[in-house]
């Protein structure tokens, strides 16, 4: 566990694990962005877990049940320094109720065929106890407001404007409500989705079940 060569190895999701960190040496750092650290101040002892998916999906990766001192955490996507995720601040604990200083990826896309070094680190020197909580995240359908759909986390659809539907399954998007789009030419374009309106054709969409016939285009 103390390097990737030899790292503990997460067999399946969801994985808990307690340990303590001053049991190993310091071997790696990367720079986690703002807020937390945004610089590798990382000199502390870490340990490494590896887990390797069997398919695509989306994992948490949290210190924040059980952990007692001032941790970081940050993966390799199967090299040292290919950093894919970092988090130095996110959360209290029982055990380190003080301030937020312990850390916790809430999201971290995966690919199946792929090594995830898992390092579980400490700000500048600190160490200790920890727990490790890694586990799925369920997919639902993303309903795009362009109509399309992906499979993804609900905070990723969120992040992506969409509206989830738990369940990954497209077809139950509901289909979108249309109307006329007034263009800057003063000429009208019917039958359009609100985005397609605005985005394709710079318009301004007239509302749901409008009609170019009729419609007072500036």
């Amino acid at each position: 566990g103390d390097r990737i060569e030899d790292p503990f190895i997460i067999d399946a999701l969801p994985y808990t694990r307690n340990g303590n960190s001053s049991s190993g040496d310091h071997d790696y750092d990367a720079q986690c962005p703002a807020p937390g650290s945004p610089t590798g101040y990382a000199a502390a002892p870490d340990l490494v877990f590896a887990y390797m998916p069997v398919q695509d999906e989306t994992i948490t990766i949290s210190l924040c049940r059980g952990s007692a001192y001032d941790t970081k955490v940050f993966v390799f996507e199967d090299v040292v320094d290919n950093t894919v995720a970092c988090n130095d601040d996110a959360c209290t604990t029982p055990n380190f109720p003080v301030n937020a200083w312990v850390s916790a990826i809430d999201v971290l896309d995966v690919t199946a065929g792929h090594t995830y070094y898992i390092i579980v680190d400490g700000f500048a020197l600190e160490s200790g106890f920890f727990t490790l909580d890694v586990d799925t995240i369920a997919n639902g359908a993303c309903c795009l407001p362009d109509e399309t759909c992906f499979a993804a986390s609900e905070q990723v659809c969120l992040d992506a404007g969409g509206n989830w539907l738990d369940g990954d399954v497209c077809s139950s998007c509901p289909a979108l409500p249309r109307g006329a789009c007034c263009l800057p030419d003063s000429t009208c374009v019917a039958n359009q989705l609100e985005y397609d309106c605005l985005n394709v054709w710079g318009g301004v969409w007239q509302g749901a079940g409008t009609s170019c016939f009729g419609a007072n285009c500036p």
